[in-house]
């Protein structure tokens, strides 16, 4: 009986628990509701919110987290996400031309696909994101953070990339075309021929 009780306790605890998570982890719907009618929600709760194939050209989404949300096949174009919070967010095949992003967090976040040209991403923290095949045309990531992101197949021609770090990022296939890459680090990154940059590898890949 003695088992019996510990387990019954333990059971009863554990549901609780994940209860508890799973309501501090729930995005607000009304805050959802008010993005999608007004498109204005800065400083929102939008964590692991579903809006997949939404319009929000020109939306302010600043500093709202919004990380895990599904945002794929979205119109973001022109959207203010500054300082925003996009840890593990779905914006694969997602339209962020001319965004404004600077100061976000998109760590393991889903960009494969994405649309950024001329995206300013300046400080943004794109560490382990998967940007396989992203168009970043005349993007700005200057000072982002890019270690470990995968950039294969992505176009980045014209982008500024100066003081990036970029150190385990891979580029294979990658477009590079007049790319700016004044002071970016690239230490043991897999470039564009799929040979490793050595260490010191700054503003070039040094084989």
């Amino acid at each position: 009986m003695v088992g019996e009780k510990t387990l019954f306790i333990l059971g009863s605890s554990l549901i609780a628990f994940f209860l508890a998570t799973a309501g501090s982890s729930a995005f607000n719907s009304g805050d959802v509701q008010r993005i999608k009618n007004l498109k204005r929600c800065p400083n929102c709760d939008l964590v692991n919110a579903f809006m997949p194939s939404e319009d929000l050209s020109e939306a302010d989404l600043k500093n709202t987290n919004m990380a895990g949300a599904n945002l794929h096949f979205s119109i973001l174009n022109k959207a203010n996400l500054t300082n925003a919070d996009l840890t593990g967010a779905n914006l694969s095949s997602t339209s962020l031309g001319d965004a404004k992003l600077s100061g976000a967090t998109l760590i393991g976040a889903d960009l494969s696909n994405a649309k950024l040209s001329e995206a300013d991403l300046t400080n943004a923290d794109l560490t382990n994101a998967n940007m396989t095949s992203a168009w970043l045309t005349e993007a700005n990531l200057s000072y982002a953070n890019l270690s470990g992101a995968r950039m294969n197949g992505a176009n980045l021609s014209g982008a500024n990339l100066s003081g990036a770090r970029m150190n385990d990022a891979r580029f294979i296939g990658a477009n590079l075309t007049n790319a700016k890459l004044t002071g970016a680090r690239l230490d043991d990154a897999k470039w564009i021929d799929g040979m490793i940059c050595k260490e010191g590898s700054i503003g070039e890949c040094k084989k």
